[in-house]
This record gives structure tokens, sequence and C-alpha cells, in this order.
């Protein structure tokens, strides 16, 4: 079984602000992938459904949930989802 992941988001997938362009991706950060590795892209609904199981699984205490749960509720309507790289915690 995999050790401990570390969620790291490395951009946003946007909607542009011209109805008449495509959303696109925007990055925070430089960014090399190897072949195999995966971006996870991560929506609002998604992310806080996570956040419940892992509340209710016993794996975040009632702190650290509220600071998720409130970085999660800040994020704005023109960002689609978030691009998130898992890493192992090291």
């Amino acid at each position: 079984m995999a050790g401990k992941l570390k969620r790291e988001v490395v951009g946003s997938f946007l909607k542009s602000k011209d109805d008449s362009k495509p959303p696109y991706l925007k990055f925070r950060t430089a960014l090399t992938l190897k072949e195999g590795e995966v971006i996870r892209v991560e929506n609002k609904k998604f992310q806080l459904q996570s956040l419940e199981t892992a509340i209710n699984a016993g794996k975040l205490n009632g702190e650290i949930a509220e600071k998720a749960k409130e970085r999660i509720n800040k994020i704005p309507d023109f960002v689609i989802a978030e691009l998130v790289v898992l890493k192992n915690a090291e």
C-alpha cells in the first residue's frame, strides 16, 4: 500500500472572461511531470465531498478541516477546478 500522500495545488482550470474564448489552464508553480504521473482536476463539489469523507473517517481534526472547508468555499466561480498533484509525504 502507498504511503501517506500530500496534495499540492499546482494550478487552476479557469473560465475565460470572454465567452468566445475557451477555458484555459493557469499554473501557480513550475512543474515537471514524469511519464505516468497524474494531475487531478478537482472541482469544488469533489473537494467538499472528499473533505467530508476524510472528516467522517477521522483523518482530519476540527481546526484543519474547518480551514480546508473555508479555503474550498473561497474558490471563485470562474475557477472550474484546481489542478492537484499527489506526492509522497516526506
